[in-house]
């Protein structure tokens, strides 16, 4: 697990679960910084300060960009003029920024795309993706089934929603729709799906999957 560059904020890696500890961590963090924020004193030509200390000065709230070891007159260029809701705002960028790095290192990749959607108590969505070739078995009751291939896919696997992923070429778009119209049922095993159709589609179709866990 990583950290933000300014607060330390706890930042879940795209593997992790939301973590109800973690998340209050963050918000101590919060609530600690803004509390600095909102208390900070005048500025004393006469004290020490650490990089990151907060200090009013002229009725404005600065922040200590370069330590102060021994005392010293006003310098601006050791400050930077902030405000709480500017310090709270930085924490969230840094937060986004991280979820959203994640995303399109994960999505670079292909196959599995795991999204970080904000884990208060919420479940984990994968996106997967995977062709149903033209592969049809015959069944009793003149239904159809096979079984495909998808990485990441679990039998425990209940909240599994499945729908086309379409292209640019509408024509082919149609055919996938109609093909997998035929779908009667899909059901989840290790690292695959199973497919019942009520009849045998002539055309291979894309399909997108949203796993939550």
């Amino acid at each position: 697990m990583n950290t933000t560059a300014n607060l330390g904020l706890n930042l879940p890696d795209d593997n992790d679960w939301g973590d109800v500890d973690v998340l209050n961590a963050n918000f101590q963090k919060l609530d600690t910084v803004v509390s600095a924020a909102k208390s900070a004193e005048e500025y004393d030509a006469a004290a020490t300060y650490a990089v990151g200390t907060y200090r009013t000065k002229d009725g404005k709230l600065y922040k200590c960009t370069t330590a102060i070891t021994e005392a010293e007159a006003w310098t601006a260029a050791h400050w930077t003029e902030t405000s709480v809701g500017a310090e709270i705002a930085e924490a969230y960028t840094a937060l986004a920024g991280k979820a959203a790095a994640v995303h399109a290192a994960s999505h670079a990749t292909g196959g599995s795309d795991p999204l970080t959607p904000a884990q208060i108590g919420a479940a984990k969505v994968q996106l997967l993706y995977c062709t149903v070739p033209v592969s049809w078995t015959a069944v009793t009751g003149g239904f159809y089934t096979q079984t495909v291939s998808v990485p990441g896919v679990l039998a425990t696997d209940e909240d599994v929603k499945v729908d086309i992923y379409p292209g640019s070429d509408n024509a082919a778009n149609k055919l996938y729709a109609s093909a997998f119209a035929n779908v009667q049922s899909i059901d989840a095993a290790d690292g695959a799906l199973i497919f019942i159709c009520t009849a045998a589609p002539t055309t291979a179709f894309p399909l997108k999957l949203e796993v939550t866990r």
